[in-house]
């Protein structure tokens, strides 16, 4: 979810809006306005339910900030990184780098927004009946107890234990610490979303047809929060299916074990015209047969005008052997890319795997070659790609 108006910084996490959240702004003024207020205090003239409606609104939106800004505390406690804060039409969203490292902050994180929205209730309950006691100002009353009723809904109703609310978090954590498994937990949670979504939007729209229980318009809200959470829950199905492959694959199981090596003098035409009709293979450039002095992949050269092609060789075009990148064959693909800036992801790289046994290096890799391992999913989280089979190490090249 993007910023549409960045409002600043709280502790170094921007916080921005989305669009999307004036619409529930101005609606929520209105209603208060013109609906609730007249019923709290029926003696207000406008300017004042104006200014209380603006006043419930403006709380409102800063107690779903408090319970994003828990969700941030709680992440850089546990040394995950915040790259923000959005409110928009449905909450808030604090934007992660990367995920929870261990099932404890996993809960601890999950855990921290709702606590802070049923703190913030208890705190306007508190509120509401002391000025209910302590004043004759009832409007003021009945809105703290607005605030409590609403931060208490919004606390309860995210520790429901589905993907992507926080209560699926919490289960995530739970079903993490229990199998040590985090991606098949973070798999079970999303898909208990999806049917939950997908629950709501059947309900909701036999309701609406069959019955005159729904306006149209609680119809169309709870018909889009449905799907909301049907949505947001199967992207986290293709995350949890996409991490478990890369956590479960080796450099070792996608490289190309001793590609051909490629002549230094041999010109970038002739280099094409020989590897046009196989895969995208990254191979040494050798010089009289010796060890190789850099690498180079048919990417890396495709954007080379024609007429060049014909006297430039190889050797001006590739990768000096000692500024390649270099990984162990037994690595995972995850740890490889969490380490890899993106200038060692670009498609012309080459990645020389090395046998972590003796050193030497014994395949490469290309980026396109990691692609399959990115192949999304069907919607129950069944892989559409097959898991590369484990590559015996083969001889040094």
């Amino acid at each position: 979810m993007r910023d549409t108006i960045r409002l600043g910084r709280i502790a170094g996490i921007p916080i921005g809006i989305n669009w999307s959240i004036l619409a529930v702004a101005a609606y929520l003024v209105i209603s208060l306005t013109f609906g609730a207020l007249p019923r709290w205090w029926p003696s207000a003239d406008l300017q004042a339910r104006l200014i209380t409606g603006g006043s419930i609104t403006f709380l409102f939106f800063a107690s779903i900030l408090g319970h994003e800004l828990g969700h941030a505390a709680a992440a850089r406690r546990h040394d995950v990184e915040v790259d923000g804060i959005t409110l928009w039409v449905l909450g808030g969203i604090a934007k992660l780098r990367r995920q929870a490292p261990t099932p404890r902050a996993e809960f601890d994180i999950a855990f921290a927004g709702p606590a802070v929205s049923l703190a913030l209730g208890a705190a306007f309950a508190g509120a509401a009946l002391g000025i209910d006691r302590w004043s004759t100002w009832s409007l003021a009353a009945s809105a703290a107890s607005w605030l409590a009723i609403t931060n208490a809904f919004l606390g309860v109703s995210n520790l429901i234990p589905i993907a992507p609310l926080d209560g699926g978090r919490v289960l995530t954590a739970l079903l993490w610490r229990r199998s040590n498994d985090a991606e098949h937990a973070r798999l079970t949670s999303a898909r208990a979303g999806l049917v939950a979504g997908t629950a709501v939007v059947v309900l909701t729209a036999g309701v609406f047809v069959f019955t005159d229980a729904l306006s149209w318009w609680v119809f169309v809200l709870t018909a889009l929060t449905g799907l909301f959470v049907a949505h947001a829950a199967w992207r986290e199905v293709i995350g949890a299916v996409i991490r478990a492959r890369l956590d479960d694959v080796t450099l070792g199981a996608v490289m190309t074990s001793r590609p051909g090596s490629i002549p230094s003098d041999q010109t970038i035409d002739g280099y094409l015209r020989s590897t046009a009709s196989g895969p995208a293979v990254g191979r040494p450039v050798v010089h009289w047969g010796a060890d190789p002095i850099g690498y180079i992949s048919p990417l890396a050269v495709q954007s080379m005008p024609i007429p060049e092609r014909s006297w430039t060789t190889v050797t001006e075009a590739m990768i000096p052997v000692d500024e390649v990148v270099r990984a162990w064959s037994t690595e995972s693909v995850s740890n490889f890319l969490d380490r890899s800036s993106e200038e060692v992801l670009d498609a012309s790289a080459v990645i020389v795997v090395h046998d972590p046994t003796n050193g030497l290096p014994i395949g490469t890799i290309t980026p396109p070659q990691i692609d399959p391992l990115f192949a999304t999913p069907n919607p129950w989280g069944i892989s559409a790609a097959p898991t590369p089979p484990p590559t015996k190490i083969p001889a040094p090249l």
